[in-house]
């Protein structure tokens, strides 16, 4: 390298394991839905870990967001109805009777009455969580997750699961119209496999999120997606599994929201929300003093807030001591020694990663100081004290 490149450093996109400290991930997630199937294909043909992909979620938890498809859909606007003035719009509300198992399906109108403007919600169909007798629905999700990875493993039809969703009239003697009931009823049943079979955008969100942690990534506060990912982790090369994700994120990208296609969807509402595609983009971080002091400052940042959150905690288990259950107490703080012991690896290991400079925060905030001082005084068993004392230095 130059001597000017020594002096300014440069961010650099190919040739990425060539003369680069680390990388700079720049990660973003739109909105979409893509089926479970399409991230396995492209993850087992990468030889990516099943663990980093979104596990499916639960069937009922499906089932819930099932209901958002249809949440204000607008019906007919009758030209008359009786004990109405004119016009009357319609539309459909979803309305919570048990969370995750039962819905009122509602149409809402609105327009004038009497000479003044009215509206009221008439319950017309009943939406409920009602699988089969001697049918398991997780254990269903669970074998469909594992047909994609396990060859002997068959896969369940899509038909089984279906029938874990009932939308009926919502009394035996209400009246709705049988072209209504059905296309609801299908909006229903379409959107509830698609979220029992699919990953959508907070799934794919939280599992990057998991992936950079697990490559020991240090998020930057000075900008929210973008990360810093040593060259190596244990000594293991982290590019790989950096070009795996990034190719799992551009398989979901292609199933977002776009410019091409119509401009209104169904229901008259715009289909484009926004032209950001998901993307994970890696961009090597060379030696320049810099670009160093950037990514110093920033890690040191970091990293200082994750000991502040530390602290916290600490702080906030020993306020909670109880002197009549020592043991369990000492457990707890048997689990802040390993929380302690993580922090502590991290620190070292990200900063041996840029050749030292990080400076993290080394002392409690005083208010933390104080209140943890306060309570220790409190205390009479001097073993506990001690124990407490040991975990606040990190």
């Amino acid at each position: 390298m130059s001597n000017e490149s020594e002096n300014t450093g440069y961010v650099v996109e190919g040739r990425l394991s060539e003369a680069t400290r680390g990388y700079l991930v720049l990660w973003s997630i739109g909105s979409a839905l893509l089926p479970y199937s399409e991230f396995a294909e492209t993850a087992r043909a990468r030889g990516l870990d099943r663990s980093m992909l979104p596990s499916l979620r639960k069937p009922r938890a499906a089932f819930a967001y099932s209901k958002d498809v249809i949440q204000g859909i607008r019906l007919e606007t009758l030209s008359e109805l009786e004990g109405w003035d004119g016009l009357v719009s319609q539309q459909i509300k979803v309305n919570v009777l048990r969370k995750r198992d039962e819905y009122q399906i509602s149409i809402l109108r609105k327009g004038r009455m009497r000479g003044k403007k009215h509206s009221e919600s008439i319950p017309v169909m009943r939406m409920s969580w009602s699988p089969p007798e001697g049918f398991n629905a997780q254990q269903w999700i669970v074998d469909y997750e594992n047909s994609f990875w396990d060859d002997e493993t068959m896969r369940p039809r899509i038909e089984e699961i279906n029938q874990c969703v009932s939308v009926e009239p919502y009394w035996d003697e209400t009246e709705i119209d049988a072209g209504t009931l059905l296309n609801l009823r299908n909006r229903v049943e379409s959107a509830f496999r698609s979220y029992a079979t699919g990953v959508d955008s907070d799934m794919l969100r939280r599992s990057t999120a998991k992936a950079m942690e697990g490559l020991d990534a240090v998020a930057f506060l000075s900008g929210r997606g973008v990360s810093y990912v040593a060259k190596e982790v244990n000594g293991e090369e982290t590019l790989p599994t950096l070009e795996a994700f990034s190719e799992i994120i551009s398989v979901f990208s292609r199933r977002e929201n776009s410019l091409d296609g119509d401009y209104y969807d169904a229901d008259g509402n715009v289909r484009v929300s926004t032209i950001r595609k998901s993307n994970l983009r890696i961009l090597g971080y060379l030696d320049g003093e810099r670009e160093l002091e950037y990514i110093r400052s920033d890690i040191g940042d970091t990293l200082s807030m994750e000991c502040g959150q530390y602290w916290a905690q600490v702080v906030k288990t020993a306020e909670a001591f109880n002197d009549e259950n020592v043991e369990a107490f000492e457990k707890k703080l048997s689990e802040l020694q390993v929380k302690r012991d993580g922090l502590r690896t991290r620190i070292a290991s990200i900063t041996e990663s840029i050749g030292g400079g990080v400076n993290v925060r080394g002392e409690l905030p005083p208010d933390l100081d104080r209140r943890l001082n306060l309570r220790v005084q409190g205390i009479t068993a001097n073993r506990v004290v001690q124990r407490i004392r040991e975990l606040a230095v990190v």
